[in-house]
């Protein structure tokens, strides 16, 4: 039988690492509800609530993954038991560096049959936090302002010419994709990495602490989607309002309209700090959970959390063979797409258990971890006899 226990990390006599992976069997849950209805179930179909729920996580889910894995990485580099800043342990950072490599050359690789591959926008967030890890908070709360700073250059006509690919070669255009049109492009997202970071540095075992960033997340979340729902509707009413000019207070109510706008496809201030709170959330619950009575469905979590890789790479080859096989089309039902995504959870769920009655982390995962950038690529030199070099 599967053990929790000898998958968690003592810090402080708790075991905190638990609630990331429970975090991140959360988070990818909902990308493979996600993915799947994007495969199944592309049109809107019934009941519409439940397509409202998946378009409103569309994303989220990501960000939330994107934040726990800045956390691992602070919690990789730092000395076990330390809170704060980072002094990193001896050999982190290559180590860090050789996962970045794997997961770049593995996502270019997914990226040729699946377009909204993460793997490779993780590689860069990677190596970016591996050299930020032992800067202040401060400078990481102003390169992550930097980073979603950058990103608004899309609502200038440059961005325009920058998606244009005809006039660029082809590692331009990819450079371009990687940075600001990709689906996870590494302006902004690598500000959710960096917000990872720091949460990292925190003691969240305290629950007061804990407790206090769930609550303004929540409240910062619910106020911010109320707003943005007013203002962008009264912005939409005045568009469409026959008179073509427009007063100050009209052009005011524009601003703000595009200000509030929700939409984690474009990086409007509302956007960023919404997805950031949604993504906060879902690590919180992963730690309070984590903390509680561990129950069947936290174990399943804590399974999933720490293979997300292999899930994330494993359902993408199974949504591309099973509707290549079966010739299914996008027209599905939503509920068979939800239905599916979460079977295909359980059922991977009670296979990879077998695994882990050997190994400590999945089948992804463990090559990923003996995958040498440095070896691949890298020809050490030969002694040669009597060379004093």
């Amino acid at each position: 039988m599967y053990q929790v226990k000898e998958y968690l990390l003592p810090v402080n006599g708790e075991n905190r690492i638990a609630g990331y992976d429970i975090a991140r069997g959360i988070a990818i849950l909902l990308m493979l509800i996600i993915n799947f209805k994007g495969a199944l179930s592309l049109h809107e179909s019934y009941p519409e609530w439940i397509s409202d729920i998946i378009n409103f996580l569309d994303r989220r889910a990501a960000v939330a993954l994107v934040i726990v894995s800045g956390i691992g990485l602070t919690l990789f580099m730092k000395n076990p038991g330390t809170i704060g800043y980072v002094n990193p342990r001896p050999g982190s950072r290559r180590k860090l560096i050789d996962r970045a490599a794997f997961l770049f050359l593995s996502g270019y690789t997914l990226s040729i049959i699946w377009a909204a591959d993460i793997l490779h926008f993780y590689a860069v967030f990677i190596f970016i936090g591996v050299f930020m890890a032992v800067r202040s908070n401060r400078f990481l709360f102003t390169t992550a302002v930097i980073f979603w700073m950058v990103s608004l250059v899309q609502f200038f006509e440059i961005y325009g010419n920058l998606q244009d690919d005809q006039y660029y070669n082809f590692i331009i255009t990819h450079l371009i994709n990687l940075f600001f049109t990709g689906y996870y492009p590494v302006f902004p997202w690598a500000a959710f990495f960096i917000a990872g970071m720091f949460l990292g540095r925190l003691d969240l075992q305290d629950k007061y602490l804990r407790r206090r960033i769930m609550t303004i997340g929540l409240f910062l979340l619910i106020f911010i989607e109320l707003i943005s729902r007013h203002f962008v509707s009264l912005s939409e009413s005045i568009r469409s309002a026959s008179s073509t000019h427009f007063d100050t207070n009209m052009v005011l109510l524009l601003a703000l309209g595009w200000i509030m706008e929700i939409d984690l496809t474009i990086p409007t201030p509302f956007s960023v700090v919404s997805g950031l709170c949604s993504g906060i959330i879902v690590v919180m619950a992963g730690v309070s959970l984590s903390l509680s009575k561990q129950t069947k469905l936290v174990r399943y979590m804590i399974i999933g959390g720490r293979n997300t890789l292999t899930i994330y790479i494993g359902h993408i080859v199974f949504l591309i063979l099973f509707c290549e096989i079966f010739k299914v089309s996008n027209s599905q039902g939503v509920i068979s797409a939800v239905l599916g995504a979460t079977l295909f959870f359980f059922v991977y769920i009670k296979g990879i258990s077998l695994w882990f009655k050997k190994y400590n982390n999945g089948p992804v995962e463990t090559i990923m971890r003996r995958f040498s950038f440095q070896r691949l690529f890298l020809k050490k030199p030969h002694n040669v006899i009597g060379s004093h070099v």
